[in-house]
């Protein structure tokens, strides 16, 4: 017997206006905290993707990052280090202007950070790869501990509950965000294989079968839109 097939539930996301508010009140949190929520929003990256970004990740020049690595908690493992989620999840991913300046604020406070710790901070880190090894690299991650070593995943989920409960917001996740990103981008009418890109997605049909609903929308938005153009092209024919 098949087992019965389970129904793909709707991504939770927040709409332009929730978005906008939760920038506001990012006005007075921590530095650390507001650029991480700012690169979620604004790039759609997956929470490992985020804490696995290396300076060496960020072409401020050509506005880019590139994904590269990953970052999870592991059981009897700790903080591992490994690829991407698939092929198509090594990727470069444009970012704004607002996300940019804000990095360039967060590298000094970085740089600033280094040298405030002195000999407490560690040139070179030693990571825990997929299999258990350990691999000794520059420390050059953006989002660290105390400590300089990479941070744990299940921390920055847990400030934006904190964040959440704090400010009366509806209830979201660093996931959740991701999903916002790509449902406003498909109501701003970005083209679906340019979401599925961004995202990392191993295929146009998941990004489609993920986020029917907000196209679904789109589409009927732009029904709209045609319908109220051509009517108005034809009063002013009818004027003339």
């Amino acid at each position: 017997m098949k087992a019965p097939k389970l129904e793909r539930k709707e991504a939770a996301f927040l709409d332009d206006e929730q978005v906008r508010h939760v920038l506001e009140l990012l006005e007075n949190e921590p530095l650390k905290l507001k650029t991480i929520m700012y690169l979620l929003i604004y790039s759609g990256i997956r929470r490992g993707e985020l804490l696995g970004l290396e300076w060496k990740d960020i072409d401020f020049e050509k506005k880019v990052i590139s994904i590269r690595r990953t970052s999870q908690a592991v059981d009897n493992l700790g903080i591992i280090t490994k690829s991407p989620k698939n092929d198509t999840s090594y990727r470069t991913i444009k970012l704004s202007d607002t996300v940019l300046d804000l990095l360039r604020e967060y590298q000094q406070y970085w740089e600033k950070m280094r040298t405030d710790l002195d000999d407490y901070w560690q040139d070179e880190i030693q990571i825990i790869l997929v299999d258990g090894s350990t691999q000794t690299v520059p420390n050059d991650r953006l989002f660290t501990k105390v400590d300089s070593t990479p941070m744990n995943p299940y921390s920055v989920s847990d400030w934006v509950r904190k964040f959440v409960k704090r400010n009366g917001l509806p209830y979201f996740t660093p996931h959740s965000l991701r999903h916002t990103h790509a449902t406003l981008l498909i109501a701003e009418g970005v083209s679906i294989p340019t979401v599925s890109r961004r995202l990392g997605h191993s295929s146009i049909a998941t990004t489609s079968k993920i986020y029917i609903h907000a196209i679904q929308s789109a589409d009927e938005i732009a029904s709209n839109a045609l319908e109220d153009k051509l009517k108005l092209e034809k009063r002013k024919d009818n004027a003339d």
